[in-house]
């Protein structure tokens, strides 16, 4: 997220990744289920992340390539 948002702070607006629409900065929320996906990944190097439609099953994959495995609790 950190990066997401360096990497948009020169715009007026951010673009959402899922419907590319702008998104004024002041729309911006934080999104609680993605906060506690990130919280159980214990892997800093996670660059991206696949869900199931549940979110009880997430896999990521790392700078490297190699793709991590993260069971979710309940």
């Amino acid at each position: 997220m950190t990066a997401y948002l360096h990497v948009n702070a020169i715009k007026a607006t951010l673009e959402c990744p899922i419907c590319e629409r702008d998104l004024p900065l002041e729309e911006l929320r934080c999104d609680i289920m993605l906060e506690n996906i990130l919280a159980e990944i214990s892997d800093p190097v996670i660059m991206d992340l696949e869900l199931t439609p549940h979110a009880n099953y997430v896999r990521g994959r790392r700078a490297d390539g190699c793709w991590l495995e993260f069971h979710m609790k309940s």
